[in-house]
């Protein structure tokens, strides 16, 4: 049973420990900030097309979001594999984790575009090619952190008393799983940003006159303009270190939880 660490009043609710948690992560407050300023500053900004400055800042937001899209699709999927596997064993929990193992080691960017191909070349298509892939990875650590669980003394317990399986699982495993996997499946998104801006690059998943990171550096190289290549790229360098720093506070926060 974890406690309440010394800089965190028992007076605080659960929520605002977590967050001076997370905040106490300097790199982690800095990413988040940084997300939530490129979202405004994209609101505020003019849809400037020929800017090398405002055009990648105006469409970053979209690459975000698509990539978010594709990431929840496939952590929701990957925990799924990941809780299936844990609960079934034997076999079935081999050649589930198995397979998705040796299939992430696959070239996903690649992968994800011929997914697209088959998909159609639209933003829904490449959506669905970008969750699949991203999945794959995701199923080791959420299949990991359900077998934690499942060996914990409550869970034992249960088992021991006769409590259904599928009670064990809606009332006990899935409620104190829910921010590990989320934790755990964090590394989607960088993953799906950078494949979302790879097909956009090739030109897939534009929404209608709308581009994307991708869209915007794959013009650029097309019409030879260096500045606004490397400007896109420089936007996209810092959303991805920024991401990975959020994705390390949350990493943070979730390890001082289950501190004895």
């Amino acid at each position: 049973m974890s406690v309440a660490s010394p800089d965190a009043p028992a007076s605080l609710s659960p929520v605002r420990v977590a967050w001076r948690r997370f905040s106490s992560e300097r790199p982690a407050a800095v990413g988040l900030l940084a997300v939530l300023g490129l979202l405004v500053a994209s609101l505020l900004l003019p849809d400037d097309h020929h800017s090398p400055v405002v055009t990648p800042l105006v469409t970053a937001p979209l690459s975000l979001a698509a990539a978010f899209a594709a990431a929840l699709m496939g952590i929701l999927v990957a925990s799924a594999i990941g809780v299936l596997a844990a609960g079934a064993g034997g076999w079935f929990e081999r050649a589930a984790t198995g397979l998705a193992g040796r299939l992430s080691i696959l070239p996903l960017p690649l992968v994800a575009v011929a997914g697209a191909v088959a998909f159609g070349r639209d933003l829904p298509g490449l959506l669905i090619a970008i969750a699949a892939v991203v999945a794959l990875p995701a199923v080791g650590p959420a299949h990991a952190v359900m077998r934690g669980l499942m060996r914990r003394e409550l869970v034992t317990a249960a088992h021991a008393a006769g409590v259904p399986p599928r009670r064990i699982l809606w009332r006990h495993l899935l409620p104190n799983a829910a921010a590990r996997l989320a934790v755990a499946g964090w590394p989607a998104l960088p993953r799906a940003l950078v494949i979302e801006c790879f097909a956009g690059f090739l030109g897939f998943g534009a929404v209608g006159g709308a581009g994307t990171l991708g869209t915007v550096m794959g013009n650029a190289a097309a019409h030879g303009d260096p500045v606004m290549l490397a400007s896109a790229a420089a936007v996209l360098g810092g959303l991805l270190l920024a991401l990975h720093s959020i994705g390390r506070g949350l990493l943070a926060t979730v390890a001082e939880e289950e501190r004895p």
